[in-house]
């Protein structure tokens, strides 16, 4: 699976702007913003190291976390 291609091109967008952007880190006060900031410029750069697999497991969270959000309070 071409993980790294797909989050730095066709998803890269929907991470930004949805996912993992700031505001929605914030509000949640799940995870830490500088964190997940500096995840994201690993995931961007020429050696991602593990951050793909870190960036996948996150979106997988807060897709989770969107659609079951109303059962856990």
């Amino acid at each position: 699976m071409p993980l790294w291609k797909w989050l730095k091109t066709e998803l890269k967008t929907d991470i930004e702007k949805n996912w993992l952007n700031e505001k929605r880190i914030k509000e949640e006060a799940i995870f830490n913003y500088d964190t997940i900031h500096k995840l994201k410029q690993k995931l961007y750069s020429d050696n991602p190291g593990d951050a793909p697999a870190k960036v996948w497991a996150l979106i997988v969270f807060q897709n989770w976390f969107t659609n079951f959000r109303e059962f856990i309070k």
